[in-house]
């Protein structure tokens, strides 16, 4: 694998980083709005859940990069 292929992947995994990033937060700003238009506490709850699930599967997919770059 070339230098080129190394920075390339590495950047490809940065930009899927942030649009998940991106899509939680859309996601947990519109649960706090629909919270703070009295729909309860569950909207909240389950948005951070789910922005604790894509943050463990980002968390796992950099690890198997980073695995894959050094090993």
């Amino acid at each position: 694998m070339t230098e080129h292929s190394v920075v390339l992947l590495v950047c490809l995994a940065a930009i899927a980083a942030l649009a998940i990033l991106i899509y939680v937060a859309g996601r947990v700003y519109a649960a706090c709005r629909t919270y703070l238009a009295g729909c309860g506490q569950t909207a909240v709850i389950t948005a951070a859940y789910e922005l604790r699930q894509t943050l463990d599967q980002i968390l796992a997919n950099t690890l198997l990069i980073d695995k894959s770059l050094h090993g």
